[in-house]
């Protein structure tokens, strides 16, 4: 029976199929996972079976967005698996594919050293996705990509509605503005007065006497008049000021004075009575103040602290009211009058400002030849040197003006501070007895006329090196004088952002009463 078997065995071999499988086992080895048995020969081992139900096994990590290249993909594990499922007995090559846990590749071969040539499956990216119920890269793109574009329209649709809606609303504001101006160049062509222009014209063509002259500048001469109110009681004279500019040279000048006069009504605000023409050249008439200007007062008058605080309250009440708008709501404006915007003098000082004696003595501003009635959008014109260089801001001499409106105030809050300090030291309560001058006397002599020089002096001075007058601080300096200085330093700093503006100022001086 043995002699049997042994003689079927060599006339019937059976179909024993003999591989070789490498086998590797990351938690065997401290270098974990490896990309080739042939780079890393002494952790792999070979081992060859003889069985037909046996297959070479090999498990590989990948990178997770599935690319390709072959040293992204690593051995993880191979060896050797009993397997009787028919669709891998005539699998020769290693083909990989995702398994059912979805994290790492897979595949079962039954050549030599199969596991080590590795192909990767045509539906790979499908299974992947499949197992962990992901979506795929252009299935993204379909609904991603409209909606941001969808997105990008609904934002660019909605900043253009923005920007009309401001648009719009910029058209009003200036609308409005056009229609309050047209109003106002309406009501200055009607007289504010029963003053006639006639009788100034009979005063102007007798040829004035020079007793009749209060002052004269660059572009004008102040004549005083006197006058009979025709509506008024019957020969009641009045005296006014008479400001005749030398010629029509001076149009723009002249009307800028109108427009302005004609829209501010305060007390500390020279009164407008009238305008008109003589001879081709233009004049207005003014209220009448006989002390005249602050300048001529305090050459020959010292100053009792009650007449000191007045001038102080006066001065900072009339550019108080200047600096802000008139926010007074539409209802309570009569028909003659409109809302008075921001204005800027832009030429204060002593000379510029007159002591009035109704009731009390107090200050009262005038000539506003080059006031600026700020506009809702400045241009750069606004902001060019002009007014007197002994009182111009340092920003102003350095030609450094930032182009805003609270610029052009602090501009003028510079000044307004020189004239404080001018007020000030002619004060009774003031440390020392001084005689009256003008701000930087000591580097500027008023006899000056070189105008070149003047402003070189005054950039050296004011700008580079920063000198302002002098007060006399002393620790005998009587209280409200030494709170008066503060606020004059705090009027005067070179730093037009650190200067204060007129409300505050005027707030804290009105505290030292």
């Amino acid at each position: 029976m043995y002699i049997f078997l042994i003689i079927c065995f060599y006339l019937f071999p059976l179909n024993i199929q003999s591989i070789v499988c490498p086998v590797y086992n990351f938690f065997n080895n401290e270098t974990n996972i490896i990309h080739s048995c042939d780079r890393n020969v002494s952790l792999c081992t070979y081992i060859t079976t003889q069985s037909n139900s046996r297959r070479c096994l090999g498990i590989y990590t990948f990178n997770k967005n599935l690319e390709t290249i072959e040293n992204l993909i690593s051995i993880r594990q191979l060896g050797i698996v009993d397997d009787f499922e028919e669709k891998y007995s005539n699998t020769t090559e290693c083909i990989l594919d995702v398994d059912k846990t979805g994290s790492h590749l897979l595949c079962r071969c039954n050549s030599n050293n199969c596991t080590l040539k590795w192909k990767t499956a045509e539906n790979l990216h499908d299974n992947f996705y499949q197992k962990h119920k992901l979506m795929k890269p252009y299935e993204y793109f379909n609904w991603f990509l409209p909606l941001m574009i969808t997105l990008t329209i609904i934002i660019f649709i909605f900043i253009s509605i923005i920007i009309i809606i401001i648009i719009l609303k910029c058209n009003i504001y200036r609308k409005r503005h056009e229609k309050d101006d047209q109003s106002y160049l309406a009501n200055t062509s009607v007289a504010s007065t029963n003053i006639s222009n006639a009788e100034i014209d009979e005063f102007l063509s007798s040829n004035p006497t020079y007793q009749s002259i209060i002052s004269h500048g660059k572009s004008s001469i102040i004549y005083r008049a006197w006058t009979t109110g025709k509506e008024s009681l019957p020969h009641e004279k009045k005296l006014v000021a008479v400001k005749l500019y030398y010629s029509p040279q001076y149009k723009n000048v002249f009307e800028n004075e109108v427009q302005t006069l004609r829209m501010v009504h305060h007390t500390a605000i020279v009164k407008f009575i009238s305008h008109g023409w003589h001879d081709l050249c233009p004049y207005i008439i003014l209220e009448y103040h006989d002390i005249g200007s602050l300048t001529n007062y305090l050459r020959s008058n010292k100053l009792s602290w009650s007449t000191c605080y007045s001038f102080l309250v006066s001065l900072l009440g009339a550019i108080d009211y200047l600096h802000y708008e008139d926010l007074s709501p539409t209802d309570y404006l009569t028909s003659k009058r409109i809302r008075k915007p921001i204005i800027v003098h832009r030429d204060i000082k002593s000379s510029n400002i007159l002591v009035k004696t109704n009731p009390d003595l107090s200050l009262c501003l005038c000539d506003f030849g080059l006031a600026k009635i700020l506009p809702p959008v400045l241009t750069p014109n606004d902001f060019i040197q002009i007014g007197t260089y002994r009182y111009m801001a340092p920003e102003l001499l350095e030609l450094a003006i930032t182009h805003t409106s609270d610029a052009l105030c602090k501009v003028d809050m510079y000044a307004v501070g020189l004239v404080m300090w001018e007020i000030v030291t002619q004060c009774q309560d003031y440390p020392c007895l001084l005689e009256y001058q003008l701000p930087y006397t000591e580097y500027v002599s008023m006899n000056e006329i070189n105008e070149n020089k003047i402003l070189d002096t005054l950039h050296r001075i004011v700008v580079n090196e920063k000198i302002r007058p002098i007060i006399h601080r002393t620790d005998s300096m009587h209280s409200k004088i030494s709170a008066v200085s503060s606020i004059i330093e705090d009027c005067w700093k070179h730093e037009p952002e650190s200067r204060i503006n007129a409300r505050p100022a005027l707030h804290r001086l009105r505290n030292l009463e």
